[in-house]
């Protein structure tokens, strides 16, 4: 591990980026649960059914941004009135 946290910023990601490659060669390694299986066969129906109901790929990401953001800003809001009681 130390030998990789020596290689350049680029190199590492280039390193990440062959690593994810490989294992995306076998996406049947990848171990799914139970719950997970049932949700993505869920999905799949739906979209089988629908295949208009689900949304762009950009709009999704759209709202993963959004929702992480929330999440960040409410932390951070957290943080500052556990701060101020503090006080």
């Amino acid at each position: 591990m130390s030998d990789i946290l020596k290689l350049g910023v680029n190199e590492r990601v280039k390193l990440a980026q062959d690593i994810w490659d490989s294992v995306a060669e076998h996406p049947e390694s990848i171990p799914v649960t139970p719950a997970q299986r049932a949700e993505l066969d869920r999905r799949l129906e739906e979209f089988e059914r629908d295949p208009d109901s689900g949304s762009e790929s950009d709009t999704a990401l759209d709202r993963k941004r959004a929702m992480s953001l929330r999440l960040v800003v409410q932390a951070l809001a957290e943080s500052d009135i556990a701060d101020a009681r503090r006080w």
